[in-house]
């Protein structure tokens, strides 16, 4: 009694692994798709008032309303009383910055993005409490994890199934 054991397509499989590693190669596509995915976010933050990443934003004080109302009277304004949007430039600020086939940076413009971020206090003497533009959290870090899942789901697919 003879028991015999063939491989066979070794040779298709072989192929499929080097178009697995030539895809890995540049990882560009999932980092866009999460740096896309960030920036939607953190828009998605300015308009819950800071509820995205925190527990929503403190709110103004009747100081700031009242000097953000003069400037709404002046055409310098487009939001009276809600925090963090006086013309809207800190909103319109964020973008991502390629680094390279393996790293993305999301950024924002503004010059004192970090202050609104962080807190501290003005150039005009001011309190500015923090409020909490953008983080990595668990809930982004499994969706950003997800989406590089599915392109690799992608790419042993398309390499062994041709889908």
């Amino acid at each position: 009694m003879n028991l015999n054991i063939n491989v066979t397509g070794y040779k298709e499989t072989n192929e499929a692994l080097k178009n697995i590693r030539t895809e890995l190669g540049d990882m560009l596509t999932p980092l866009v798709d999460s740096g896309s995915y960030y920036l939607k976010e953190i828009d998605a933050n300015f308009e819950t008032r800071g509820m995205i990443f925190s527990n929503g934003w403190q709110p103004l004080s009747q100081y700031t309303i009242a000097e953000k109302q003069k400037l709404a009277r002046e055409g310098e304004a487009i939001a009276t009383d809600h925090p963090l949007i006086r013309r809207g430039y800190l909103r319109a600020s964020f973008i991502m910055n390629i680094l390279s086939k393996f790293g993305i940076e999301i950024s924002s413009k503004a010059p004192y993005a970090e202050l609104m971020h962080k807190g501290g206090i003005s150039s005009r003497g001011g309190k500015v409490p923090a409020r909490t533009l953008m983080k990595v959290d668990d809930e982004r870090e499994r969706k950003v994890n997800n989406i590089f899942a599915d392109w690799l789901r992608n790419i042993v697919n398309k390499s062994f199934y041709n889908k």
